[in-house]
């Protein structure tokens, strides 16, 4: 896999860090004022629902029509628009990051074996890594500071 990195387009890879940056930003500003919590909610729900669209789109590209694996892939999506609305932070971060998680490992077991370009894996595994471990320093840190 690190051979594979090397193979990541430029412009991709930067464009998937900029996403990972206004993460950061947005987290970080989560902490600071209440109101960008729903910034962050937000934006976790749109890039959520953006790599279940890549997936879906990859099964769409090869033929995969079955309804199991559709709906793996569009289900972490609701389950987090869920609990955008619950209003509870620390359920939201947590789902979240099992929800992002799911969608990693899926690709990592069958979209590994579908798709072509040696780079997505890689990309994929840095920018869902680091979303994965924001959400969990967020969660360490509602924790620390009795935020839960």
């Amino acid at each position: 896999m690190i051979n594979s990195i090397k193979t990541i387009p430029l412009g991709v890879f930067f464009t998937g860090i900029s996403g990972l940056a206004v993460f950061i930003l947005l987290g970080l500003g989560a902490l600071a004022e209440p109101q960008a919590v729903i910034l962050f909610k937000l934006y976790s729900c749109l890039i959520l629902s953006f790599l279940s669209g890549v997936q879906w789109m990859i099964l769409a590209h090869y033929g995969q029509t079955q309804l199991w694996k559709q709906v793996l892939v569009i289900l972490p999506v609701c389950i987090l628009m869920i609990l955008f609305v619950l209003n509870n932070l620390l359920g939201f971060l947590l789902g979240a990051f099992l929800l992002y998680l799911s969608l990693l490992i899926f690709d990592l077991r069958y979209f590994s074996k579908l798709v072509s370009m040696v780079w997505y894996l890689p990309l994929r595994v840095i920018l869902t890594g680091g979303v994965m471990a924001l959400k969990i320093a967020l969660i360490v840190y509602l924790f620390i500071n009795g935020g839960v």
